[in-house]
């Protein structure tokens, strides 16, 4: 699931999703520098661009699964499928080993059918998903004649705001 902070955001807290003592949170920054947060830590144990580009990719579909042949041929198109299947194997291992230094003891990406996916389980905070709410929500209240919650909803999304999507690819 996604988390979705209420409409009464702090600064904080629009970065900060809250922790449950249950399941992991995991908050991802796509906009501007990319950082993902584990329980307000953050995963510094990234090995090379690509498993932070599938990673990204991963995120950006989630919930959805995505099946190994998109992964293979999105990220190494000219490779062999042998070839391709093995990177994608090691790139997995490496997000998983990222993301096991932070959330131990819990899967945070599964594999089914053929496709990999994110925990459907774990508590996803994305700054883009997030930013896109409050644009949405501050375009309805414009068109209810709300300037001012459509105000609160624009400076949220405008502190979440801190570059392109995806800006570092």
């Amino acid at each position: 699931t996604i988390v979705l902070p209420s409409t009464k955001l702090t600064r904080k807290t629009a970065v900060s999703p809250p922790r449950s003592p249950y399941t992991p949170t995991l908050s991802v920054h796509l906009l501007g520098s990319f950082r993902v947060y584990a329980y307000e830590q953050i995963v510094t144990q990234w090995v090379g661009n690509k498993s932070k580009s599938v990673f990204k990719f991963l995120v950006m579909q989630h919930p959805a699964p995505v099946q190994r042949d998109v992964l293979m041929t999105q990220f190494w198109p000219d490779d062999t499928p042998e070839t391709a299947r093995r990177n994608l194997y090691q790139v997995i291992y490496l997000i998983r080993q990222a993301l096991q230094t932070a959330v131990s003891d819990f899967p945070c990406l599964l594999s089914e059918d053929g496709a990999y996916r994110l925990n459907p389980a774990l508590h996803l905070w994305v700054d883009c998903v997030m930013f896109e709410t409050h644009l949405q929500q501050g375009h309805a209240c414009l068109a209810e004649q709300d300037l001012a919650g459509a105000q609160h909803r624009f400076e949220l999304a405008s502190e979440l705001y801190e570059g392109d999507l995806l800006g570092e690819d």
